[in-house]
């Protein structure tokens, strides 16, 4: 009887120990996310790192290229080495990019170095931290990473205005280099010492969740592939507005500023946690066809009427509020192939990372070109063709509900 009544006890501390686990963990995936800030210091960092619009397209660019090889690399090591022993290296990695953000001065190729390391590091970090969340809670599973992703939303809430933080700091004292470079090395410090901060109970075994990585793994239904391409699509846009609005909105295109450019970037966070709160509190079958066309359509038009207007104001409210628009096509795409392709899921984000790398790439880096050679006065007309995407992911879901949705609407051996 006492062995009996003791057992509900030890289940319960076991559970708060993986929700210390899942909580900590989601902390120091948001931290290592913190490199995305750097698009905040626009002008200041160019200044800093004597670079260019090109020079700037390129630090953000080339990051999500070469990331394409750890995403494939995760799909390998993961089986073979287990989730752990992955978040460990993950986080080694990070730490080991914003040590050079941190150590290497004013050179523009040590940036470029960290910025392209971590960005190697993120996808097999990401990877490897939902397979242990799901482990550690596999009757929660959909919770946990919920969880997860609002703890990195609201980090994405804080960086930016932290970003503007480090500016004002800099120009009342020790100048931009110091609020630089001295952030990036604490963080190294903490990334590395979490890195070591668990080793699991029971000596490392292969953990085997999947098969080994294969390039025909990538081979999946036309239309599944579609949903993979317009999600890569929409990823690419949202980040390469989210790395060039800053740089935008702190241009000469406007000669008043009424807020700061991380203050946007905040509000554009903050709407998305808001959003995809919304969006989950609703039923499943809510809107099903629907948004996989409006969100696209409807927030990328009000992005494209507020640069067009070329007022501050209306720029950072089309932006924040298209942000809370074009948030639902996300979910939307990956619940219809869920719903429809199950079997196909986890090869169908595979293959949307695989292919948002090299589109990142043009995008971001397409950008500083073409900003270089139009000027920045018309800085304008490179942030109507990125925000143009969210158009094209809209039209996109138009076409595939065309072309498959009626043959898709019900589940798989379900009366139609």
């Amino acid at each position: 009887m006492e062995h009996a009544a003791r057992r509900p006890g030890r289940a319960g501390l076991r559970r708060r120990r993986h929700v210390r686990y899942a909580l900590w963990l989601s902390t120091f995936l948001a931290l290592t996310a913190s490199v995305g800030i750097l698009p905040v210091f626009r002008d200041r960092l160019q200044g800093y790192l004597g670079i260019d619009d090109r020079g700037f397209g390129l630090l953000f660019g080339l990051g999500p290229l070469v990331g394409v090889a750890g995403v494939v690399a995760a799909g390998v090591l993961l089986r073979r080495v287990g989730p752990v022993a992955m978040i460990r290296w993950a986080l080694q990695g990070t730490a080991a990019g914003m040590l050079l953000l941190a150590a290497g001065g004013r050179q523009w190729l040590v940036a470029l170095a960290g910025c392209v390391l971590c960005a190697l590091w993120a996808g097999p970090l990401t990877i490897a931290a939902s397979a242990y969340l799901t482990r550690l809670f596999p009757r929660d599973q959909r919770r946990i990473l919920a969880f997860s992703l609002a703890v990195g939303g609201a980090a994405g809430i804080v960086f930016p205005l932290a970003a503007e933080g480090l500016l004002w700091l800099a120009d009342r004292g020790p100048g931009f280099g110091p609020v630089f470079h001295f952030p990036f090395l604490l963080l190294a410090g903490v990334l590395a010492g979490a890195s070591f901060a668990y080793r699991g109970r029971r000596p490392a075994a292969p953990w085997r969740a999947a098969p080994a990585w294969s390039w025909r793994l990538l081979l999946v239904p036309l239309p599944v592939a579609w949903l993979a391409v317009l999600i890569a699509l929409h990823g690419a846009a949202d980040t390469a507005l989210f790395t060039w609005m800053p740089r935008f909105l702190g241009s000469s295109a406007f000669p008043a500023r009424l807020f700061a450019p991380g203050l946007v970037l905040s509000a554009f966070s903050l709407a998305y946690l808001v959003a995809r709160a919304l969006l989950a509190a609703l039923p499943d079958a809510w809107g099903r066809r629907a948004l996989l066309v409006l969100p696209g359509l409807a927030g990328g038009s009000v992005l494209l009427l507020g640069i067009l207007s070329r007022s501050y104001l209306l720029t950072a409210a089309g932006y924040v509020l298209g942000a809370f628009l074009w948030s639902a096509e996300f979910p939307a795409m990956l619940g219809t192939i869920a719903r429809r392709n199950r079997e196909h899921f986890g090869l169908a984000n595979a293959l949307s990372q695989v292919l948002g790398g090299p589109l990142l790439f043009v995008f971001v880096n397409g950008a500083g070109l073409a900003t270089y050679r139009l000027g920045e006065p018309r800085m304008w007309l490179v942030m109507l063709a990125l925000a143009g995407g969210f158009v094209l992911v809209g039209l996109g879901g138009a076409w595939w509900l065309a072309r498959f949705g009626a043959s898709l609407a019900a589940p798989k051996g379900a009366p139609r």
